[in-house]
């Protein structure tokens, strides 16, 4: 399993990489960052990718098959209303890899270090 990462307008939008067809993340109906219609999404690596630069990280947790599939279908299950901090991508993914459902800055920020992953991305 990988991670995909994309350049966003301000910050760095993470999803979990399966295959080119199928890219998993929480991010909004309509890919609007400022919108609050955020669902988890399955999208093509096109999908995702949106005419902006990606990267595909290694993922160092293994988690495949019926224990992937209920994570996703708890955090699913559990969603609650997207917020900047608390509940957006990288909790959606640390959900995934941890079953950590609730996040702080120092998590996200620590997985990101981890990850060498630049949280702001200034796109432009």
């Amino acid at each position: 399993m990988k991670l995909i990462i994309r350049k966003d307008k301000i910050f760095t939008h993470i999803g979990i990489y399966l295959d080119d067809t199928m890219i998993l993340h929480y991010s909004s109906k309509t890919n609007n960052f400022f919108r609050n219609d955020k669902i988890v999404k399955c999208n093509s690596i096109e999908e995702f990718k949106r005419d902006r630069k990606i990267r595909l990280i290694e993922c160092k947790e293994k988690i495949y098959g019926e224990e992937f599939k209920r994570a996703i279908e708890t955090f699913i299950r559990r969603q609650e209303d997207y917020h900047i901090i608390k509940n957006n991508c990288y909790t959606f993914v640390l959900w995934c890899l941890y079953h950590k459902r609730r996040t702080s800055l120092k998590d996200i920020f620590y997985f990101a270090d981890n990850y060498k992953i630049p949280i702001l991305s200034i796109y432009m």
